[in-house]
């Protein structure tokens, strides 16, 4: 049986963009369920607004990062189909 190596960076890019996902689920909670349930307004902060455009950013480039990865590996694994 072949051992699988754990590749740590990438283990902590998941955490980071589950964080982030977490982060920008809770704002659109808070934006629109939680206003139509409890019956009080809830708007933006220009801290709240920057760490959602933030918690969006990180969210945005370690998903292109994964995904240029899984790209790359299914690219070496064809390429050693065939050989």
């Amino acid at each position: 049986m072949k051992k699988k190596k754990i590749k740590w960076g990438n283990l902590l890019k998941l955490i980071v963009f589950v964080f982030c996902i977490g982060v920008i689920i809770h704002d659109f909670y808070m934006l629109t369920l939680y206003s139509f349930i409890s019956g009080k307004y809830v708007g933006w902060t220009w801290f709240g607004f920057a760490t959602f455009i933030l918690a969006c950013g990180f969210a945005d480039v370690i998903y292109e990062d994964f995904s240029n990865q899984i790209k790359k590996m299914s690219a070496i694994k064809g390429s050693q189909h065939l050989k």
